[in-house]
């Protein structure tokens, strides 16, 4: 059996995990953004009497059905760096991010840690601010919203205050094509 650990190679959390786990002889395999799709390769195959799904990182392989766990330290997007075409890049890209989205299905049955859905729920600004106020944390006065009226108001409670987007914004200076 076989653990896999989703993240960034230069992660130093990352780097500790495998360590314990090669201290402890457990056979896992790292699968990271800079890998796919260049030095790694996401294979499902079906006909009438099989299938099966199959985790490739440069020489080592292994099928779903074979892995225990999957430590899920952080989700990364496929980059086709060898791509200098930047819309042909993002096309392949694209299309590699699809086949990255295929692997929790096939794995849900094996324990996550943490889940996709649970990973995708704490990155919400609104529910993290929540979820720690519930769990006692002292949090700050906030307000997310694009009411004038509601946002006025809590400028005036509130005259010093820090502003950040939700997310990274998008911007485009000019078209990709």
């Amino acid at each position: 059996m076989t653990v896999v650990c989703l993240g960034f190679e230069q992660d130093i959390h990352l780097n500790y995990i495998t360590a314990r786990l090669n201290s402890k002889n457990v056979d896992f395999i790292v699968f990271g953004g800079t890998y796919y799709p260049h030095h790694s390769s996401l294979v499902f195959s079906i006909n009438q009497e099989s299938q099966r799904y199959q985790l490739s990182v440069f020489e080592k392989t292994v099928d779903t059905s074979g892995i225990q766990a999957v430590w899920n330290r952080r989700y990364f997007s496929s980059k086709a760096y060898q791509q200098k075409d930047t819309a042909l890049r993002m096309s392949v890209e694209k299309e590699c991010d699809l086949m990255l989205n295929t692997f929790y299905p096939f794995t849900k049955d094996t324990f996550w840690l943490p889940t996709p859905q649970a990973v995708s729920l704490a990155s919400i600004k609104p529910y993290q601010l929540s979820t720690a106020k519930l769990l006692g944390f002292t949090i700050p006065p906030t307000y997310v919203g694009n009411d004038v009226q509601s946002a006025t108001a809590f400028i005036q409670e509130y005259p010093i205050l820090c502003s950040k987007v939700l997310d990274a914004p998008f911007y485009q200076s000019k078209p990709f094509w």
